[in-house]
């Protein structure tokens, strides 16, 4: 037997939780983006620097689940 007995209550959690986790994640962003515009405009070397490590890290996470997916 399911946690949740009936199924409208399921998707209704799923639903929810979806647009949670969008929202969180759009904040999350904006306040990143808000914080890189801010270095950038200060020094500009500083905010291409910043963006560029974060997104070389974003791709080095993103190989390594693949990786890990594809080994286990």
């Amino acid at each position: 037997m399911t946690m949740v007995g009936r199924a409208v209550v399921g998707i209704g959690y799923l639903v929810a939780f979806g647009i949670g986790v969008t929202v969180a994640m759009t904040l999350f962003a904006l306040g990143t983006a808000v914080a890189m515009r801010q270095a950038d405009l200060r020094k500009l070397g500083l905010g291409q620097k910043v963006s560029g490590t974060v997104g070389l890290a974003g791709i080095v996470v993103g190989v390594w689940w693949i990786v890990r997916a594809a080994t286990t």
